[in-house]
């Protein structure tokens, strides 16, 4: 079994609000927490307080240029990126393509030819970017139902998407959604695979998975909180 993470930041492309991680700060620490697969999922875009998007043209280059050197730390890292489509967040897992040509959600379709996996991140946390009523929209398109780190025993916005994902015999993927080091951890998945890219996409596309999970302390929960709230404000800003 490998453990995995398929929802992690750095600061490589956009700046130091979106994350705290350098790529070889979360590639170090998530090996030195057993992981043997990584995703890096770089925002495709963010809203300002005007409501405009920016979009940033390269989300995937984090995974070029370390690639290597997660291969040196024994991690496979796998491309993907957390698109902004139709201003909702999707994760696309081993996507190395133009966004360009996926602008609407029918556009995923195209992905299924392409070995990709669509996930539907922190689907119910109640942000507008969270997919909400949109996923059961469009349930057809999505492969997985992420299961968020960001909870406590008595606040789990995960209780629907575990809803979900068993009315609609969808894998539920456990995740970081990392920024920091403390929300690594508490939340992984392991894969019942081979450590290559299609043998992982396959397993996971038949629930051949185990995800392990715990609820945040009240402290880490108030931190990784107050963090992110600081950190939309100013990345909204500048």
């Amino acid at each position: 079994m490998l453990k995995s993470d398929f929802h992690a930041h750095t600061n490589y492309i956009i700046h130091k609000y979106d994350s705290k991680l350098t790529p070889k700060q979360l590639i170090n620490f998530t090996a030195s927490k057993g992981y043997e697969v990584l995703a890096i999922t770089e925002h495709s875009a963010f809203g300002s307080l005007l409501g405009s998007t920016k979009f940033f043209k390269n989300p995937i280059k984090t995974y070029f240029d370390f690639k290597d050197y997660a291969k040196k730390k024994r991690i496979l890292l796998i491309p993907g990126v957390e698109a902004f489509i139709e201003k909702k967040e999707i994760l696309l897992i081993n996507f190395k393509g133009n966004l360009d040509n996926i602008k609407t959600f029918e556009d995923i379709e195209k992905l299924k030819d392409e070995n990709a996996v669509i996930i539907a991140p922190h689907p119910y946390y109640g942000k507008p970017s969270c997919l909400g009523n949109k996923l059961i929209d469009y349930i057809r398109l999505f492969d997985a139902i992420e299961h968020c780190h960001f909870y406590l025993p008595f606040f789990n916005p995960n209780k629907k998407a575990i809803e979900i994902a068993k009315k609609y015999k969808k894998p539920l993927v456990a995740n970081s959604d990392a920024h920091n080091f403390n929300q690594i951890g508490s939340n992984y998945t392991l894969v019942d695979a081979d450590k290559n890219v299609d043998s992982i996409l396959e397993a996971v596309r038949k629930n051949k998975l185990r995800i392990v999970t715990k609820p945040l302390s009240i402290p880490d929960f108030a931190s990784i909180l107050a963090w992110s709230l600081v950190g939309s404000i100013n990345k909204k800003i500048v």
